[in-house]
């Protein structure tokens, strides 16, 4: 459609549109890379899977998912400050992934563990209502959110949350455990 359109257009007009092709370019590189990135991820390879996602923010910086994915590794390595800064900064970008304020959830949860602070719990009650708002499906947060609760002494209500997260994901062992 561009090619087409570049074929009559005015030179300003094709300015407009090599910056648009360049921009689709970055975009689609940027996905490859984070494909990349998640494919080492669930290898295990956090430092190659780092490097990929690293990759796609230099390629454009507007794309939230590497930084959401940054967050998880981050994560993974019981750096909660780290990854709550790049989960923060993916919401940022597109505050409609259900998926970064799951892990700004998930990541307030292990830093209140970790520093004893129940105030931290709330924080987490409060990202995974959000990633449920924007994904009543996803099974995920509903096992953070049953985790504040449980860590807050709310037991009734954590039940709940880790019976709907079992619903929406049977396969999921983590919300099993928690109950």
């Amino acid at each position: 459609e561009l090619k087409e359109k570049y074929k009559t257009a005015t030179e300003p007009e094709r300015q407009v549109i090599n910056k648009e092709v360049k921009r689709n370019e970055e975009k689609f590189t940027a996905t490859q890379l984070h494909a990349d990135g998640v494919n080492r991820y669930q290898l295990d390879d956090l430092d190659g899977a780092t490097k990929f996602f690293n990759q796609a923010i230099a390629v454009d910086p507007l794309y939230s998912a590497p930084w959401t994915s940054l967050g998880w590794i981050h994560f993974d390595r019981g750096q909660y400050d780290e990854a709550i800064k790049c989960f923060q900064h993916a919401i940022d970008l597109y505050d409609e992934f259900a998926p970064s304020w799951n892990g700004m959830g998930c990541s307030y949860n292990y830093k209140g563990t970790n520093e004893n602070r129940p105030d931290y719990y709330q924080k987490a009650i409060e990202f995974c209502r959000r990633a449920i708002e924007l994904d009543r499906n996803y099974a995920a947060p509903w096992n953070n959110l049953g985790y504040a609760y449980d860590k807050l002494k709310d037991y009734d209500r954590a039940i709940e949350c880790f019976k709907k997260g079992i619903e929406l994901d049977p396969n999921d062992p983590a919300p099993w455990s928690n109950m």
